[in-house]
């Protein structure tokens, strides 16, 4: 059941969301609305095996780490380094839309080497279609945040080797 001041968080959530695009948008305010909903629903501390690590029993109550992401996946590129961490701030860290600073502050805390040019990686992957441009909580800095394609994309990359 969904208390009433989550509800009213997520409403708040998403009014400010649409009114921060350039003209208010219904789909924008029912998108982020939806987002917020459901990760109050399927909250990351409540898995107790998350979908980017299956095969993995992970105890509930755990918190799994950008480390654990980037070990069980096999990726090749710095664009998919970049959705990987995408992906995890999104899932894992609740956020509905990210900065360049906040996927630099990730990489580094799990000890994953940043790609030589973050800013080019990130518009490498929106050209792919993998991040779109997303309302930023301050308006000052561009934001981010994974699109459908970026996930089907996540789910395509080979597991890695167990160790």
């Amino acid at each position: 059941m969904l208390d009433p001041e989550t509800l009213n968080e997520a409403i708040a959530a998403a009014g400010v969301a649409a009114k921060g695009v350039s003209e208010y948008k219904s789909e924008t305010f029912l998108g982020v609305l939806l987002g917020a909903l459901l990760r109050d629903v399927a909250a990351p501390e409540k898995l107790a095996a998350p979908q980017a690590n299956r095969g993995v029993r992970v105890p509930v109550g755990k918190r799994f780490s950008a480390s654990e992401l980037f070990a069980s996946k096999r990726w090749n590129t710095e664009t998919e380094k970049i959705i990987l961490a995408a992906h995890f701030l999104e899932r894992y860290a609740g956020k509905t839309a990210f900065t360049i600073a906040d996927v630099r502050g990730l990489l580094l805390s799990a000890k994953v080497s940043s790609p030589k040019n973050v800013s080019l990686a990130l518009l490498q992957s929106v050209q792919k279609g993998w991040l779109m441009e997303a309302p930023s909580e301050d308006n000052k800095r561009k934001a981010w945040s994974l699109t459908q394609t970026g996930e089907r994309q996540i789910e395509l990359l080979p597991s890695a080797e167990p160790i």
